[in-house]
């Protein structure tokens, strides 16, 4: 018998009904399977039962992002029989007027419907949650008016089971099914297989718009309400020029958030959507002549296929097959570095010297970074905090607006209600959060020896003699500094030889073949650590062009390789 994580996710006491609703939803991405309400009482709570770390990191990362004000907590527990479970309480769920979700061991069960066999695992999609019913609802609507018929091609976005594709393939219909989640492809391909379903009907990949290929009859997209408003023109982009009546059905939407989706598709040239609802959920259909004015325009982001290469640029991370500690050969712009005299901790090592040559590129195409920006280091910490899920340029108004107010001294903004920090800080989005965070800062500064009496509160003068390792973790015990923010506050702040992983890190040292995309912080920090002589100013420049080089070329989709100063450096284009 083996064990599984259980996740309790709280949120905060009188939590608004909108952020319960979307904590379910990112539950209902990442959990297929189902989750429990949590005990009763005043706060909001689900419990999650889950088998593989990366399912938890994926969720906890989604939540972060969308909720950072819930809390999570993880318990051992020992495994039960869940596919015996399953068995117990899973369902036939019938779908519009066509389909029937059945699971593995209810082949046998006698229907007129046609019949959709789902495994039940972590991928989203078993026909029980009310988006992908309605989703169902809406394809099996379109084909009995007509709007779809065999032979049209289709677009399934975000697939997870390949729920959908594989209802539209069953209707006679070829298409491409798309996720960024491997897992979720997998299972949608042991899913297809399990249909009998040939390959050519329904064609399975990673990746999101940007494997995607020409024009569709129909675009289905069952994911959230944010992501589906800011892809709203390259969707658009992808149902124009197939001389029929192309036919988008979205979902996964709450009926809070279901005008402004309609809006930004009204936008792009869609009629006015026919709308389904069930339970809190809507799903928006819209239909249209493709003959009715260009869908696509300037904005609309459609891949262009390379003439001389024949292929479509994409952001898969590809296969570099350069192990780590694999020389890479330098251009001539890295030729004999800037580094003169520094060496690894470890000496020259290969991985060191492959590390330096990146180093040397960014930084011959950049020049000097000079980050952190700020005029103490007290401002600096500040802005380390208040950069959490924003854009640096949010950051800088909010500094802006405390800096007016004379806030950017430690006693200063110790005086301030939270409420009143909370506004100065508001550019940098989630402030009532924040602004108690910058309250823990606050207090975990009080509360070091000599913080009273020191003479440079701004300077953070008192934390300078202390150990690395023993300070960075006091600061990830105050609540709401992570591993990221802790280093930078070390590095840029305190100037202390620590290494700062950020997501550009991850993108570009994976698309590089040195680590996985998905390695821990800690071992990512400690690959460079290990690698680079333990010197701050080479820290803090090389996560600096780490940052310039990932804004500018090495962007999650599309990104610019064969213009990018590491470009040269890749066995192939990322695609």
């Amino acid at each position: 018998m083996g064990f599984l994580t259980r996740l309790d996710i709280v949120l905060p006491d009188g939590s608004a009904e909108g952020d319960v609703h979307l904590l379910d939803a990112v539950l209902a991405r990442h959990f297929a399977h189902g989750w429990e309400e949590g005990p009763d009482g005043v706060a909001p709570s689900r419990v999650a039962y889950i088998g593989a770390p990366e399912v938890r990191a994926a969720f906890e990362a989604e939540l972060r992002a969308l909720l950072p004000a819930a809390r999570v907590s993880a318990d051992r527990v020992e495994e039960e029989n869940w596919t015996e479970a399953w068995k117990e309480f899973f369902t036939p769920v019938a779908c519009g007027r066509h389909f029937l979700v059945l699971a593995p061991w209810m082949r046998e069960t006698r229907t007129q419907r046609i019949p959709v066999v789902i495994k039940p695992k972590t991928a989203f999609g078993t026909g029980h949650h009310a988006s992908t019913a309605l989703c169902l609802e809406a394809l099996s609507d379109s084909y009995e008016r007509g709007l779809v018929r065999a032979g049209a091609r289709f677009l399934d976005l975000g697939t997870g089971s390949g729920i959908l594709g594989i209802a539209a393939a069953k209707l006679g219909l070829c298409g491409d099914g798309l996720d960024t989640d491997p897992e979720a492809v997998e299972n949608a391909l042991e899913n297809r297989d399990g249909n009998g379903l040939a390959p050519e009907c329904l064609r399975l990949r990673l990746g999101s718009l940007e494997a995607a290929e020409g024009a569709y009859d129909l675009v289905m997209a069952n994911i959230l309400a944010g992501p589906l408003t800011d892809m709203a023109p390259q969707l658009a982009g992808f149902t124009t020029d197939t001389g029929g009546k192309p036919l988008l059905v979205l979902s996964g939407i709450l009926d809070t958030q279901a005008d402004a989706v309609a809006a930004a598709y009204e936008a792009c040239g869609f009629p006015e959507a026919r709308r389904l609802a069930r339970e809190e959920w809507v799903a928006l259909v819209f239909e249209r002549d493709a003959t009715e004015g260009d869908l696509s325009g300037p904005l609309s982001g459609r891949p262009r296929r390379n003439a001389a290469r024949g292929d479509s640029r994409s952001s898969l991370p590809g296969r570099p097959r350069r192990s780590a500690d694999t020389p890479l050969t330098p251009t001539a712009a890295g030729a004999e570095s800037s580094r003169s005299g520094v060496g690894p901790r470890r000496g020259r090592t290969p991985r060191a010297e492959a590390l330096m040559r990146l180093y040397d590129a960014a930084s011959a195409h950049f020049g000097p970074c000079r980050w952190w920006p700020g005029d103490s280091p007290f401002e600096i910490a500040v802005g380390a905090v208040l950069t959490q899920n924003t854009a640096w340029r949010n950051v800088e108004k909010a500094i802006a607006r405390l800096g007016e107010a004379g806030a950017l001294e430690p006693d200063a903004m110790s005086a301030l209600p939270e409420a009143e920090l909370a506004e100065l800080i508001r550019p940098s989005g989630f402030y009532r959060i924040k602004a108690a965070r910058l309250r823990g800062l606050l207090d975990f500064l009080r509360s070091r020896d000599g913080w009273e009496q020191s003479r440079d509160k701004v300077g953070l003068e008192c934390l300078r003699a202390c150990d690395l390792d023993s300070l960075r973790d006091d600061l990830l015990a105050v609540r709401g500094i992570g591993e990221e923010t802790a280093d930078s506050v070390l590095l840029y702040a305190l100037n202390m030889p620590t290494f700062v992983v950020d997501a550009y890190t991850r993108r570009i040292f994976s698309r590089h073949g040195f680590f996985p995309a998905d390695m821990p912080y800690d071992e990512i920090r400690e690959f460079f650590m290990d690698a680079l002589p333990a010197d701050t100013p080479l820290y803090n420049e090389y996560h600096a062009l780490i940052v310039r080089t990932g804004n500018t070329f090495c962007k999650k989709t599309g990104p610019l390789c064969r213009q990018c100063p590491l470009g040269s450096f890749l066995d192939n284009d990322v695609e």
